[in-house]
């Protein structure tokens, strides 16, 4: 599988376009694991497809949630979009495509594109229907050192999974892809400790080794 773009990009559509329902994505900085992720969940978005991105915090989140902390800051100045960002519940945010006004600041236009979402408080969002995201971009999963680990990471993690999957493959259409995107910073994280993938990820990293799947479980890595 060709994991790089011909500039030497991660090349998130080639990642998605396996139909694995969960995909980890480990390595080095710099490598433009979020800013393609973003590309290509906006370019989705302009087809229907909602998505959310997801945080391990709630305070990452309210400063994502900020207009002047928007993720999407670079792909907007680079590639000619505006996107907006507004609150829709007391731990979520939508992005809005948006129009630039009189006094400089942005009107949101349209359905949204995505939404804002924290692992931390996600069990908050249990009765909600986001039965429209098909896409979940799980940015930095795993915890920087100086980081507190969450109660329960791994089966909150799936819990959110649930509620955004559902039942749509059993109405006939294609689960939910979960994409987690992180630096190296700790192999022996929660969710990998749960998938029993920590001693594959090191073969990997030892083996330099680039892609591995598994099909019957779902998981690219």
């Amino acid at each position: 599988m060709k994991l790089y773009t011909d500039d030497g990009w991660l090349d998130v559509p080639a990642l998605l376009q396996t139909g694995l329902p969960f995909i980890f994505v480990v390595g080095g900085r710099g490598t433009g694991k979020t800013y393609g992720a973003l590309k290509e969940a906006r370019r989705r978005s302009s087809e229907g497809h909602r998505f959310i991105y997801l945080r391990r915090t709630l305070t990452q989140i309210e400063i994502i949630n900020k207009p002047e902390y928007c993720p999407f800051k670079a792909l907007d100045a680079n590639e000619g979009y505006l996107t907006a960002v507004k609150p829709v519940s007391k731990y979520s945010s939508a992005f809005y495509d948006a129009e630039a006004t009189e006094d400089g600041k942005m009107a949101a236009e349209g359905p949204p594109l995505g939404y804002t979402a924290a692992l931390s408080v996600s069990s908050h969002m249990r009765s909600q229907d986001m039965s429209d995201c098909d896409l979940i971009l799980y940015d930095e999963f795993i915890k920087l050192p100086q980081e507190h680990p969450i109660k329960g990471e791994a089966a909150a993690l799936w819990g959110l999974y649930e509620t955004v999957n559902r039942n749509r493959e059993q109405l006939g259409r294609q689960p939910c892809q979960l994409l987690c995107l992180a630096n190296a910073n700790e192999l022996g994280n929660p969710v990998f400790l749960d998938l029993k993938l920590i001693r594959r990820a090191e073969r990997m990293r030892d083996r330099k080794q680039e892609w591995w799947q598994d099909n019957e479980r779902g998981i690219g890595l």
